[in-house]
């Protein structure tokens, strides 16, 4: 399971391998925060980490911890807000969050109590969505904010927008869904000695009325990693090359690292 989970990782150049010093994990304290279904977290708790999985809604975060329950070390899942987080100044040697940060009604405070909780030399490791992105420059804002008048409609539009993207029917949008320009995440971690970004993940099926017929087509020879099971309910199709080098231009993720000064 974990050797496909991170093959999928390095194929999709994810965070979770790239910004992630994952094969140096071993004895380090670890905090994920929006922990979902918790293969993340698992990932890390195989790599060696002293995993803490932290998530605010409590189906979460009680999946989450049965996953780590099956680990050895067994590691801990609690319930909590990353705009207070429950633990003491200078705690964890890294904080990992994956495409949740963005829905804090309060990021910068979020980002604050990330930085708080670091020990100094500590190392976030954040996604958040690009505004500078093919889905939302090209689709996500002139198609379903403008055209389809949501973005007058609503204050929640880009929450719901994003979860269209899945291929499983929503019920429930995120209430709050920001998108972020290079500028503006630097200065959202303003208080970090050294940030660097990276994009990545743009797929054909972002690309709006031929881009899920696209993508199963080229899914045929391209084949798929059976660990998107554990991560998007699904097998997960492998990118073509052309995919994968325009994500490090146009692609959805605004990978950060972010390292806390001495």
């Amino acid at each position: 399971m974990f050797d496909d989970l991170e093959r999928l990782f390095t194929h999709r150049e994810h965070l979770a391998v790239r910004e992630m010093p994952i094969d140096v994990l071993a004895g380090q304290r670890v905090l994920e925060i929006g922990s979902g279904a918790g293969a993340h977290s698992a990932l890390f708790n195989h790599r060696g980490a002293e995993m803490v999985s932290l998530d605010l809604t409590p189906d979460r975060v009680v999946t989450t911890a049965r996953k780590l329950d099956q680990l050895d070390p067994p590691s801990l899942a609690v319930q909590g807000d990353a705009r207070q987080l429950p633990f003491p100044d200078g705690w964890f040697d890294i904080v990992y969050s994956n495409g949740v940060l963005h829905h804090s009604p309060d990021i910068e405070r979020s980002v604050a109590e990330v930085h708080r909780v670091l020990k100094p030399g500590g190392l976030a490791v954040v996604m958040l969505y690009a505004r500078h992105s093919f889905l939302y420059r090209g689709v996500l804002f002139p198609v379903r904010g403008v055209l389809q008048g949501k973005a007058w409609r609503s204050r929640q539009w880009l929450g719901e927008a994003t979860e269209w993207m899945s291929s499983k029917r929503q019920t429930v949008s995120n209430p709050w869904t920001m998108v972020f320009s290079g500028r503006e995440a630097h200065r959202l971690f303003h208080e970090f000695a050294r940030v660097r970004l990276r994009k990545n993940a743009f797929t054909f099926d972002q690309i709006p009325l031929v881009g899920k017929l696209v993508g199963r087509v080229v899914g045929r020879w391209t084949g798929s990693n059976p660990a998107g099971t554990l991560l998007y309910g699904a097998p997960w199709r492998n990118e073509t090359r052309l995919e994968l080098w325009a994500g490090r231009y146009v692609g959805w993720g605004l990978n950060i690292a972010a390292t806390k000064g001495p």
